[in-house]
């Protein structure tokens, strides 16, 4: 829990003016590929099988000032078949990017759930890389006890 001290108001404080809001300039920013964005869903009615399909691709850009390069894309994948709650998945698949002359770094992050009556299964993995050079390689798997959810 988090306490604040508070202040007795005053008649004074409804003199008290405030001005219009201040906040810098946004940054210069050059697009260098368009964000594209999509939602699709997937019935295949022979396996009772209902899938959303979420593409989240924020596009390319540098940030002029900094001469840096940024982007993200992500992808999602959720499924379900009607009625049976033990079914249900989602899967996020992420790519990064950062980059400048000489330089690049690329992250890739995929998180996979699943589950039956009594546990959710996570699985999730991360890789990275320095200019083509894979610097860091990590998975995880756990075992969540449903706890009557």
């Amino acid at each position: 829990m988090l306490t604040l001290p508070c202040r007795t108001p005053k008649v004074s404080d409804e003199a008290l003016e405030f001005g219009a809001p201040v906040q810098s300039p946004a940054p210069s920013v050059t697009s260098l590929a368009p964000p594209a964005h999509e939602w699709v869903i997937h019935q295949d009615l022979g396996r009772q099988w209902t899938e959303l399909r979420v593409t989240d691709d924020r596009g390319k850009m540098r940030l002029d000032r900094i001469d840096l390069t940024v982007g993200a894309r992500a992808v999602e994948i959720y499924g379900a078949r009607p009625g049976d709650f033990t079914s249900a998945t989602g899967e996020t698949e992420w790519y990064r990017t950062l980059q400048r002359d000489g330089w690049l770094i690329e992250t890739r992050t995929r998180t996979c759930l699943t589950s039956d009556q009594e546990n959710f299964y996570l699985t999730a993995e991360l890789d990275a890389w320095e200019n083509g050079a894979r610097v860091r390689c990590q998975s995880w798997n756990e075992t969540i006890p449903r706890d009557m959810v």
